[in-house]
């Protein structure tokens, strides 16, 4: 009776044990598939985060074939031409997108008068050889405009494409000047040199110069980031003609090219707007196949 009794305690007691067993393990079945849901939740956004960041973040742009390094420049300022700069720094600037290149050679070059004045001969020289221009020679200088220039910054001229190097959206700021042959002469000017004996009019332009990209990295800039180029005209760059082609040499890249096209126009509040673009590439042509 005692052992019956017992039995059916037992059995009970099981029953009560096997329902607390099969209770914990829909229980735990539960709380692992809400933990495996929550688990799968966590996972998708953190996935989504993953997957914003990877497109967020661009990628490197990759090099052209056939080059080792290219460039894109562009000037895009908008301002009133017929004001001077508000730099007291720059001057001589009104009227004209060529201000006094003082600045640029002492601040932004490093230069002192006897690096600029050794810069100035090899200016003179370069205009001598390749157009036959003498710039010291009194019957030629009447008849052209000879000076050190800067770009006027209000042009907004940067850098927005580096190849195998991200630039960031506001892009490289471009510190461009040199030295400047501008025709005066209402007859024109007779070339020399490797132009013996052609005729260009009145305002055409000559150059010669530097870029020097103010280029940053991680949002800081240092002087030992920034990009040196040498640029010289190739040809005379007449005032109907809104192309221009200058031979390039970089103490990085070595010898290349900037082919470009310069473009303005004048709105109705009077003010300016600028459309330049200039493509640099290294080496200049590339020798390369086409690969079909």
């Amino acid at each position: 009776m005692i052992f019956s009794r017992n039995k059916k305690i037992i059995s009970h007691v099981m029953m009560l044990c096997f329902l607390s067993v099969v209770g914990f393990s829909v229980k735990a079945n539960a709380y692992q598939a809400n933990e495996k849901t929550y688990k799968s939740t966590v996972d998708d956004s953190r996935y989504k985060q993953l997957i914003y960041k990877k497109y967020k973040k661009r990628s490197k742009p990759t090099k052209p074939v056939g080059y080792n390094k290219m460039f894109v420049y562009v000037a895009d300022g908008l301002y009133d031409i017929t004001q001077p700069n508000a730099d007291p720094n720059l001057s001589g600037c009104a009227f004209t997108p060529l201000c006094d290149g003082d600045y640029f050679q002492r601040v932004i070059m490093g230069r002192d008068d006897y690096a600029i004045q050794q810069k100035e001969y090899e200016a003179k020289a370069f205009y001598f050889d390749r157009f036959g221009i003498d710039v010291d020679d009194p019957a030629t200088s009447e008849k052209i405009n000879f000076r050190m220039i800067q770009v006027d910054p209000r042009l907004n001229y940067h850098a927005v494409f580096s190849s195998a190097v991200n630039v960031p959206n506001k892009g490289w700021r471009v510190r461009d000047g040199g030295w400047v042959v501008v025709v005066t002469d209402p007859d024109g000017l007779v070339l020399g040199g490797d132009f013996d004996g052609e005729h260009v009019p009145v305002g055409t332009l000559f150059v010669f110069g530097e870029y020097n990209l103010k280029v940053s990295k991680k949002g800081k800039h240092s002087k030992n980031n920034n990009i040196v180029i040498s640029y010289r005209a190739l040809t005379p760059q007449r005032p109907d003609d809104k192309s221009f082609m200058c031979e390039l040499y970089s103490k990085r890249y070595g010898e290349g090219l900037v082919k470009g096209r310069v473009e303005s126009i004048l709105r109705e509040d009077g003010l300016i707007k600028m459309n330049v673009v200039s493509v640099l590439t290294f080496p200049g042509l590339s020798d390369l196949p086409i690969l079909e």
